[in-house]
């Protein structure tokens, strides 16, 4: 049988927080680790039982895939090192970890023959789901790698990294001022301690379920358990008591609207 390959690993600052790096079990599988200094090397090696300190890049040349986990201000300088290595670039995989950079960092290893992605951890619930984006030998040796220590992940198409952005910016950024006015207006309304957070949280599951399972349009205008002549006479009232909400409401309806219907109008890629 043959032999399974290491994984190498190119690692410099903080580990302590790498989401690939705490998979459990993964450091079994590691072989040369390079780091700034042969003493960080050793040190990380100590710490997760795994793996060994190597002094030069060209230790790396037979590991399956290598790994890079460095700060993003550091990933430029860690490439151009590799690529005046006396690395054999062709037919090698790296993989750029725990980044919001795209694969258009790694343009100088993939103009040498190598194949290359990056991995970001997605801020879902479970912590251990990743979305890889790059070219396909480096995104399926990562995705085994991964899956095989029990995570999840997602493949997307390489150069699409920004539309992951796009998602994490609709999902994770752009709703927080409006949960906050959710929480206000709940407040104002009698509801109060914990069980504001616990209506919230019941409120949004639902709605993201239903738009996902295909249950509820998108661009639905009103609750979808409240009667129309009920939900504009609510309005109404809304626009005497709170003008500034009603006014925003409406305002973020229209514009939610012509996103959808242009995205709908232009395909649903992006790219």
């Amino acid at each position: 049988m043959r032999k399974q390959l290491p994984l190498g690993l190119v690692l410099e600052g903080s580990s302590s927080r790498s989401a690939i790096l705490r998979l459990p079990r993964l450091a079994d599988e590691l072989g040369p680790i390079k780091s700034s200094s042969t003493r960080l090397a050793r040190r990380f090696s100590n710490l997760v039982k795994g793996g060994n300190p190597v002094a030069g890049y060209e230790e790396l040349q037979d590991a399956v895939v290598v790994l890079i986990r460095v700060p993003d201000s550091a990933a430029q300088r860690v490439i151009d090192e590799l690529c005046s290595s006396g690395l054999v670039l062709t037919r090698m995989s790296f993989v750029l970890c725990d980044t919001w950079l795209d694969t258009e960092a790694l343009r100088p290893l993939r103009e040498r023959g190598a194949s290359v992605a990056t991995v970001a951890r997605l801020p879902a619930i479970e912590r251990n789901w990743f979305a890889v984006e790059g070219q396909l030998r480096a995104s399926r040796l990562i995705g085994r790698v991964i899956e095989k220590h029990e995570g999840r992940v997602f493949e997307m198409k390489i150069g699409t990294k920004h539309l992951l952005f796009a998602a994490a910016m609709l999902i994770n950024v752009l709703p927080l001022p409006l949960l906050a006015m959710a929480q206000h207006t709940l407040r104002s309304g009698g509801i109060t301690g914990n069980d504001v957070a616990v209506l919230l949280d019941g409120l949004a599951a639902k709605t993201v379920r239903e738009v996902t399972q295909g249950v509820r349009l998108p661009l639905a205008e009103f609750p979808a358990d409240c009667a129309d002549d009920l939900a504009k006479r609510f309005m109404t009232a809304l626009k005497c008591a709170r003008p500034d909400l009603a006014a925003f409401i409406h305002e973020q309806q229209n514009a939610s609207a012509k996103l959808i219907n242009e995205a709908w109008k232009n395909g649903t890629d992006g790219a």
